[in-house]
């Protein structure tokens, strides 16, 4: 509830949204923003592989990583559950804090 008072706050009335259905657009806006970024990285993926794509998406974020700044990430554990060990420990060795969500669809299939 607002009290009408001006509250200190942590959000912004500035922010702006861009859907993207994928693509082109959206990989150059991710690549443009990850090269831009001078702190940290928080992002959240749905669908991730280690293919060209997702390899590149990669390679961005180690760039940052090599720039001393921090990048996590949390990728989903079903739509990205075709990525390699090989590939996780590649970016953790890359001082990339790699997470998924928790896989609730396993227990779900096991059942």
């Amino acid at each position: 509830m607002s009290s009408g008072k001006n509250h200190n706050s942590s959000y912004t009335l500035h922010n702006k949204i861009q859907l993207f259905k994928g693509g082109s657009q959206y990989l150059n806006l991710l690549k443009e923003l990850i090269e831009k970024v001078n702190h940290s990285i928080y992002m959240r993926i749905y669908i991730w592989d280690n293919d060209a794509t997702g390899t590149l998406i990669a390679d961005q974020l180690i760039k940052a990583a090599q720039k001393k700044l921090a990048v996590f990430i949390i990728a989903d554990g079903y739509a990205s559950q075709y990525f390699s060990k090989e590939f996780i420990k590649h970016l953790r060795n890359h001082r990339i804090h790699f997470k998924f969500f928790e896989q609730y669809w396993k227990s779900i299939i096991s059942q």
